[in-house]
């Protein structure tokens, strides 16, 4: 399940997320894939934000009634920066992954897009064989993307015509069993 859902947020919400999110201090999140000692950051304060509260209810429509936030967070990210394909949130069985797009003017060219993947078998050395493009989403302003956190996924590295920071808020969901 990969459900894109465009415009539907305000645009007084995004503008509030936006700056919040420039404002934040991010940390490593996780090692980018590459070893080279860089890293995706992500700023993890934000049960506590207005404005990222206000986004999550605004999507609650697009959301199944059986899931509640795990955990949520910013990512930045830059061009020379690389993700690794993996799949979220693997202490949780069932859950779902919502990617929001902060940056605004985001041009094709740019790449940096969320790029879904079948097929792919963890070798546990962090590496997936066998790994098949199934989707790839380019991150539009004013997008959010709702999928089942089990599929592996990774950011498409950025171009270097790219100078700005490529900002999403990220909610991942559980399933509330009943």
């Amino acid at each position: 399940m990969t459900q894109v859902i465009d415009d539907k947020i305000s645009l007084s919400t995004l503008k509030a997320c936006i700056q919040y999110a420039e404002s934040a201090q991010y940390k490593p999140l996780h090692g980018a894939g590459d070893n080279r000692n860089e890293f995706k950051f992500s700023h993890y304060d934000v049960n506590d934000t207005a404005c990222l509260n206000q986004l999550y209810q605004e999507l609650k429509q697009f959301i199944p009634e059986n899931y509640t936030i795990h955990r949520s967070y910013i990512n930045a990210m830059v061009y020379g920066q690389e993700d690794s394909i993996h799949s979220d949130d693997v202490e949780i069985k069932n859950g779902l992954t919502v990617i929001v797009y902060l940056t605004n003017g985001w041009f094709p060219e740019w790449f940096g897009q969320t790029v879904f993947f079948e097929n792919a078998t963890n070798d546990r050395s962090e590496n997936y064989v066998g790994a098949e493009i199934t989707n790839s989403i380019l991150p539009r302003y004013n997008r959010a993307v709702i999928f089942d956190k089990n599929i592996p996924h990774c950011v498409a590295p950025i171009s270097k015509r790219f100078t700005g920071v490529r900002l999403t808020c990220m909610f991942k969901l559980k399933r509330v069993e009943q």
